[in-house]
């Protein structure tokens, strides 16, 4: 292993010399996994609402997507963003590659994540005050992006206490 000033290195991700760091304590590690769940949700919520309609109610997309959880061993979540995944990657349960190229990628995810996944996506949907008859799925989706978006910038915030 090579020495590492961290200073140094904080000041360099400071001034955006260097794009992405990988922040390796217990809290970030939580965080990471807690990302990349939204990540995956929000893309398989995305895929089944797109062909339920739109306007498609939330509860029912959801369980179809529970539904294909549990029929196979992993699902292929696609357009999951390259910078977050790079950021996240080392601290997944599972292989997770990442392309050296492009801004979003197509990652396999195992069961395990993706019930996880549903879970987390299922209490953000009962935090919200909007009547379970009536949530739609573009409400929940929105929900997710600030979440998610708010985790990245906690991410961040993480590397910077290098």
């Amino acid at each position: 292993m090579i020495p590492v000033d961290r200073e140094e290195v904080k000041e360099r991700f400071l001034r955006g010399e260097i794009d992405v760091l990988i922040c390796t304590d217990a809290a970030a590690e939580g965080l990471n996994l807690q990302t990349a769940g939204l990540l995956v949700i929000r893309d398989l919520l995305e895929t089944r609402a797109r062909s339920a309609g739109e306007g498609a109610l939330f509860w029912p997309v959801l369980r179809e997507v529970a539904s294909l959880v549990e029929e196979r061993g992993q699902v292929l979540a696609g357009g999951l963003p390259v910078g977050v995944l790079r950021a996240v990657a080392g601290e997944l349960l599972f292989p997770c590659p990442v392309p050296a190229a492009g801004d979003r990628t197509a990652v396999p995810v195992p069961r395990v994540l993706a019930r996880a996944a549903v879970d987390a996506a299922s209490r953000l949907a009962d935090g919200l005050k909007v009547r379970k008859s009536e949530l739609r799925v573009d409400t929940v989706l929105a929900r997710l992006q600030r979440e998610i978006e708010a985790r990245w910038r906690q991410i961040r915030q993480t590397s910077y206490s290098l």
